[in-house]
């Protein structure tokens, strides 16, 4: 069994607070879209007594990043290519990498909340949670509590109408999903909903772009980690 051996860490950078040193708090972030990573780090390195010993953008690198950096925490993003979040979470309980994890995502649904939860994740929020808040949850995760889920949260169902407003999709963009879904090739989908292929074309990357994913193989993928 591997642990990160936190006590073991005689030369960190210490703080000060009321005259007491303090060691920061190790935070890694994963997450694909280095523009929201970098975001996320400023905001978090505005607190001192939070240290962003990294930043991972691929999920292949998240287990061996762990392994370097010793976080006490990782941010993991909830759909990321490759490796979901919740595969990650399961390889590190096969692994048996004991290390603190909470989850951002862009969708609320209890099934998955309770899916992090039993892989051992300690905190799940959403993506549009206040700083203050995700800061604190950071130091209380740190500080023990085993599991805290963002207070504003609406969890909701895997029905079509939860995913149209979590991702403001069109109803015509949710139809080409569920046609993708079926095997259903453009010019198919074309042919279904009498549209131009460069149409139908047009409608896939707006899709891809509301849901932060690159092609029709992830789409599939999310659908499926998702239970659309």
């Amino acid at each position: 069994m591997r642990y990160c051996p936190y006590f073991l860490e005689h030369y960190e950078i210490q703080f000060m607070i009321n005259d007491e040193f303090y060691k920061p708090i190790k935070v890694m972030i994963a997450d694909d879209h280095k523009l929201f990573s970098d975001g996320l780090k400023m905001i978090l390195s505005a607190d001192h007594s939070i240290e962003i010993v990294a930043q991972i953008h691929h999920s292949k690198d998240i287990l061996s990043a762990i392994q370097q950096y010793i976080p006490h925490l990782v941010i993991l993003d909830f759909n990321m290519p490759h490796f979901s979040g919740l595969e990650i979470m399961k390889l590190l309980s096969e692994n048996t990498i004991l290390v603190n994890v909470l989850v951002l995502s862009s969708y609320a649904d209890e099934q998955q909340i309770d899916k992090f939860r039993q892989f051992g994740a300690k905190g799940y929020f959403h993506k549009t949670v206040e700083s203050a808040e995700l800061i604190e949850a950071i130091k209380r995760i740190y500080r023990g509590e085993t599991w805290i889920v963002q207070k504003s949260i609406k969890v909701e169902g895997v029905e079509e109408d939860s995913f149209m407003k979590m991702f403001k999709l069109t109803n015509r963009e949710m139809k080409i999903i569920q046609l993708i879904k079926h095997g259903k090739s453009s010019a198919d989908i074309a042919n279904d909903l009498f549209l131009s292929n460069h149409t139908v074309n047009t409608h896939k990357r707006n899709i891809y772009l509301k849901l932060s994913i690159n092609n029709e193989r992830e789409l599939l993928k999310f659908i499926k980690d998702n239970g659309m």
